[in-house]
């Protein structure tokens, strides 16, 4: 733990080793005790460790059996740091993502000192164990995001100007990413602030200049080596249920990949199934459990044209009656092919299914929801699915014989599709996406 938090303050803003070390709190400095107050930080180092700064109300030494109340008035802004490390906190799985600005919490754990002291003064607090008292109420988020980019100043200060410039500026040009991005900088503006606040037409041009490079650098983060479609040349992402229904028409409308129906899972208002439908001919059903509200345009484009069948209800593994039911259906497994567009919590659903019960299936896996699925672990190196790439390398691992695709969308475009070896395809031709 030393040695983890050591190289985490060296590469916020470097440790100075010739600065005294803050004054612990009261107490001593191994020993037990409690605090409680009102998340004001969080930042997520990663799923096995979360920094937390809490706003102190009052702290308890030596545990909680003790009545011995102080303030922590030896630290100079009023706050505690809580370590959250999944080797000491057991509770972090399920706090990981439950830590909000403004929580009501109470920590318990031990005091850490550095080997050399941080840029700035704290307390630190290795937890055991955390509690949330009372979760963020709109009205009591004030004072919370008040103090969001406070610890922000102290590692500024700590730095020379030329590393304050290549490290938070927009780009190259020195620019206030508060600024250009809301209007207001929460350094306090020129006086407080070492970055530049263009104003007026200024503002209007570097705000979109400033907005271009945030679209490009996301986009080229996204984009695999081996996809083959450039950034800038792929469809936005309303295009992208006609793009995956064409993409569909093309890979299972063969002859020899004969298709009756299909079924959308989690396919929200059900555009890729209206899609198939109504442009290819071929009934789908869409599996959501939400109500389908679709936009007006959507309602013009479709004129005297019925919507598609709904059946809501969730896609789960193993399926319930009335889910079997409607899988089994009154066609050979290997007719009826399942989807997911983003399918979300559905995504493995569908993959086990359809690997189980014979039934074809495309997928384009997006969101991985590791706090719901912790048991998923890489085929490569054992370690916890957290992403969306170790995602798609999971499910691959299934069956040898899944393959993958790109689609020319922006966002997540990798499909990943499997065909049942074997399957009976007596469809006759012209009969399936006719």
């Amino acid at each position: 733990m030393q040695d983890l938090l050591h190289g985490y303050y060296q590469q916020l803003g470097g440790l100075d080793p010739d600065a005294s070390a803050p004054s612990p709190p009261p107490g001593p400095v191994n020993g037990e005790y409690q605090a409680q107050g009102k998340i004001v930080r969080v930042r997520r180092f990663s799923r096995r460790l979360v920094f937390v700064d809490v706003r102190m109300g009052q702290c308890k030494l030596g545990g909680e059996d003790t009545q011995e109340e102080a303030p922590l008035s030896s630290c100079s802004c009023g706050k505690v740091e809580a370590v959250l490390a999944a080797a000491q906190c057991a509770d972090l799985p399920s706090l990981h993502r439950g830590l909000k600005l403004g929580d009501e919490v109470r920590v318990h754990g031990s005091v850490l000192q550095l080997k050399a002291p941080a840029p700035a003064p704290r307390t630190l607090l290795e937890v055991s164990r955390a509690d949330i008292l009372a979760k963020a109420s709109v009205s009591g988020l004030g004072n919370a995001v008040e103090e969001w980019h406070a610890p922000r100043v102290e590692r500024a200060e700590a730095r020379s100007d030329s590393s304050k410039v290549a490290k938070t500026s927009t780009n190259e040009t020195g620019l206030c990413k508060f600024w250009v991005n809301t209007g207001r900088c929460e350094r306090g503006g020129e006086e407080g602030c070492p970055y530049r606040h263009p104003t007026g037409a200024d503002l209007i041009r570097e705000r979109k200049v400033w907005v271009a490079q945030r679209v490009e650098s996301r986009m080229r983060s996204q984009q695999r080596a081996d996809d083959p479609f450039e950034p800038g040349r792929k469809k936005r992402k309303s295009g992208r249920a006609l793009i995956f229904a064409q993409w569909i028409h093309t890979t299972f409308g063969k002859p020899d990949h004969a298709i009756y129906r299909v079924l959308d899972v989690a396919g929200g208002k059900g555009a890729v199934g209206l899609e198939l439908e109504h442009s290819f001919n071929l009934p789908s059903t869409l599996i959501d459990p939400r109500e389908r509200i679709l936009p007006k345009w959507t309602l013009r484009n479709l004129g005297d044209k019925e919507l598609n069948a709904h059946w809501k209800g969730w896609f789960v593994d193993p399926p319930c009656e009335e889910l079997d039911g409607l899988l089994q259906g009154t066609t050979p497994p290997s007719h009826t092919l399942l989807i997911g567009l983003h399918p979300d919590q559905a995504t493995e659903a569908i993959v086990d299914i359809g690997l189980r019960l014979g039934m074809p299936w495309a997928i384009v896996p997006c969101c991985v929801f590791p706090s719901l699925f912790p048991e998923r672990r890489s085929p490569t190196d054992g370690e916890e699915v957290t992403t969306t790439e170790r995602f798609i390398d999971y499910l691959q691992a299934k069956d040898p014989g899944i393959q993958h695709a790109y689609l020319p969308f922006e966002g997540r475009n990798r499909v990943l599709y499997w065909m049942p070896p074997g399957a009976d395809q007596s469809k006759a031709e012209g009969d399936a996406f006719s």
